[in-house]
């Protein structure tokens, strides 16, 4: 079986000399497993995002502002544990590594959280299901986190090659993309099998546990971390002295307003991409087929970013891929009323940039790590992805109220036919908003310092001070 020849062949390939782990090159089944990990974020991400505000008002009939304030209460408690997972996975030391034992225990009460989400409670009260519906979304996202920050910190750890890292987020962005328009189709096809809509969405998330639970498993089966000794023991600093030292990484710090300014540039766009497909160019019954060409076209586009990285570096892979993104954005807001073929272009060209707003910035934050490692003698993977995750998610949610607002002003009306006014303002928020938030991303990788050249260098460095420290390692 191929499953059993990767498993040994990652027994027999684990890096135990520091300067292996600098060279180390991934198989193509490493790195599809791996990627293949981000099969249940993405699943349990995008279901609860297009059906859980849905589910709760219009079928277990919790009143709309009880059911929003379930929301937040639940977007409050994973900001909160996003560091902190980071920070506990970081300090962690057992013969299984720091990460891989999240995954073992993450898999099944992450599945099965899934499901009490999604369970209508019989004869409780607005405030019974209010409390039943906050607990339930919270624990899921305590185990959402508890698997999701460790498997993001295992990548800096799998390889330290600079090209490496970016073609495995390649493959994890693969799954996200694909399984991202999977999930936004096919649970909604489930529910409405059912006369039921209770019985149907319990039925939904039975099938989505059932995937939700394989992916940890097979990612824990399926990698080795580092020895212990390569990552090193200290003393254990406080959660807050560990935030003040990966904020005083001046590389991380451009680095991490590329990714939150990116990440709220694609989460604009797709916010606001229904309301352009409805009432601009007024495709609402091809929305699907909109996003289809978007995403399919982000996907088939993966290898051209792994490779222009490879050519021209991260750095400049990116300010290419997103000043793409910017111009094709640009577009779109200047034409009033385009053809549909002219729309299926447009979308086919911002396909082609967004594929680089996936797989680059999670590929560029994991070589700040190694600067951090150079000059404090700390590896904290966990802290930065949990930290990054962490804002990621709160400036993402404030984009949104933002666009929410501007929405409000420019006289959109709901299910009503639009005025001049509106449709020109739900143009200039795809096109203009969105392409200014991704030109803030441009302006701050200005700043980022790390080349492939200085990011070898830093590697050296690293290499040289473990062999002295450990001169047995060599052996």
């Amino acid at each position: 079986m191929p499953f059993r020849r990767c498993t040994w062949r990652l027994r027999t390939t684990r890096p135990r000399h520091p300067e292996q782990l600098m060279r180390q090159r991934l198989s193509f089944w490493q790195k599809f497993f791996y990627g293949f990990g981000d099969t249940s974020n993405t699943v349990s991400y995008t279901i609860t995002s297009l059906l859980f505000l849905f589910f709760l008002t219009d079928v277990a009939h919790l009143n709309p502002a009880l059911a929003g304030v379930v929301l937040l209460a639940g977007k409050f408690w994973d900001a909160v544990t996003d560091p902190l997972t980071g920070y506990i996975s970081d300090h962690l030391r057992t013969p299984l590594g720091r990460r891989r034992p999240f995954f073992i225990a993450a898999a099944l009460p992450f599945a099965l959280t899934f499901v009490l989400m999604w369970i209508v409670p019989q004869q409780l009260s607005q405030g019974g299901l209010f409390v039943y519906y906050v607990f339930a979304y919270s624990l899921h996202i305590t185990f959402f986190t508890a698997y999701a920050v460790p498997y993001q910190a295992l990548a800096a750890e799998l390889t330290g090659d600079y090209d490496e890292r970016t073609a495995l987020n390649s493959f994890r962005m693969f799954f996200s993309i694909v399984l991202g328009l999977v999930a936004a189709v096919l649970p909604r096809a489930i529910v409405e099998r059912f006369v039921s809509a209770p019985r149907g969405y319990v039925a939904m998330a039975w099938a989505a546990a059932a995937i939700i639970v394989v992916p940890p498993l097979v990612v824990f089966v399926a990698t080795r971390e580092p020895p212990l000794a390569a990552v090193g023991r200290r003393a254990r600093d406080s959660f807050m002295a560990e935030v003040r030292q990966v904020l005083a990484n001046k590389p991380y710090r451009a680095a991490l307003l590329m990714y939150l300014f990116t990440w709220m540039g694609v989460d604009v766009v797709s916010a606001v991409f229904l309301y352009y497909a409805t009432y601009v160019v007024h495709m609402e019954a091809q929305s699907s087929l909109l996003f289809a060409i978007l995403f399919i076209t982000a996907v088939l586009f993966l290898p051209f970013w792994v490779w222009a990285s490879g050519r021209l570096g991260k750095k400049t892979a990116y300010i290419a891929g997103t000043a793409f993104v910017v111009c094709v954005l640009a577009v779109i807001a200047a034409v009033p009323v385009p053809s549909p073929w002219v729309v299926y272009t447009l979308l086919f060209l911002a396909g082609i940039g967004i594929s680089s707003s996936h797989v680059l910035p999670s590929a560029i934050i994991p070589d700040c790590i190694e600067l951090d490692e150079l000059e404090s003698g700390t590896r904290r993977e966990g802290m930065y992805y949990g930290f990054s995750t962490f804002l990621q998610k709160l400036a993402s949610a404030g984009a949104i109220a933002v666009v929410g607002v501007i929405l409000s002003l420019g006289g959109y009306v709901a299910g009503a036919v639009q005025s001049p006014r509106s449709v020109l303002t739900i143009r200039l928020l795809v096109g203009g908003f969105s392409g200014f938030i991704f030109l803030g991303g441009i302006v701050s990788m200005l700043f980022y310092p790390i080349t492939r050249e200085r990011y070898q260098d830093i590697q050296r460095q690293l290499a040289e001070r473990k062999a002295a420290a450990s001169p047995e390692t060599g052996a």
